[in-house]
């Protein structure tokens, strides 16, 4: 069975559980890069979330997706970055565009 992810402070990524998401806390962002190690040598995750908060204070903002893409290279895992109660910082909706323009050829995000 498929499962996903999430990797984030705790209060985070709480709500993740809900949907029966696998939690992966991190005290600091300096912990982001080693979650996702750990993380991605799971062969039967299927998807993993990141809180935005942890990437923008990774210090990977405006453009997480450099190192974000190089774990999706490994495989058909995707990557995504949501903002949390903590409110948005703007790279997810920039990431989410740049998936949805790889996956269909349209920016239908354009001017959100």
């Amino acid at each position: 069975m498929s499962k996903a992810v999430a990797i984030g402070y705790r209060d985070d990524i709480l709500p993740f559980g809900v949907w029966g998401m696998e939690l992966m806390p991190i005290a600091s962002a300096d912990e982001l890069i080693p979650a996702l190690d750990r993380a991605f040598e799971d062969t039967t995750l299927a998807l993993v979330v990141v809180s935005e908060a942890v990437v923008v204070e990774a210090g990977l903002k405006p453009a997480p997706s450099a190192i974000l893409h190089a774990y999706m290279a490994k495989g058909p895992i995707p990557i995504l970055v949501l903002p949390t109660h903590r409110g948005s910082y703007g790279t997810s909706l920039r990431e989410t565009a740049g998936i949805i323009k790889k996956a269909i050829g349209v920016d239908i995000l354009e001017g959100a």
